[in-house]
């Protein structure tokens, strides 16, 4: 993993079952606070 926020969300964006970037950010967001333990490259 390269740790980038910005990759992490082009990713979500492809998926055909995310329905707006606001959204996907949102997620991101949630997943990266609540895995921070096991995602250190995000920090």
């Amino acid at each position: 993993m390269s740790g980038s926020r910005s990759l992490a969300l082009q990713a979500l964006l492809i998926d055909p079952v995310v329905h707006s970037a606001r959204a996907a950010e949102a997620f991101l967001d949630d997943v990266l606070r609540v895995h921070r333990d096991y995602l250190p490259t995000f920090a």
